[in-house]
């Protein structure tokens, strides 16, 4: 049985995070296709259910573009 994440809201905003630096995301409609992309993933590789309330963890890792947008034009985001 997979547990309801092998990661929290954190560690997956750290890897959005992350690849949005690496392909240079720039704009909140981006920023939420990258979130898509990255929680399908997890889904895919059996690491998160789709039983898994993944409208909750969408809805927060979206809700962290500005966040990440602070981090682009404020410095670095913290890692860790």
């Amino acid at each position: 049985m997979v547990e309801m994440l092998s990661y929290n809201i954190e560690d997956l905003f750290e890897e959005v995070s992350e690849r949005a630096r690496e392909t240079g995301v720039t704009t909140e409609e981006a920023w939420n296709e990258l979130v898509e992309e990255v929680i399908d993933e997890h889904i895919n590789w059996g690491e998160m259910d789709i039983d898994d309330d993944v409208t909750a963890i969408r809805e927060a890792l979206q809700s962290k573009w500005e966040e990440f947008n602070r981090g682009l034009h404020g410095g670095e985001i913290s890692e860790g």
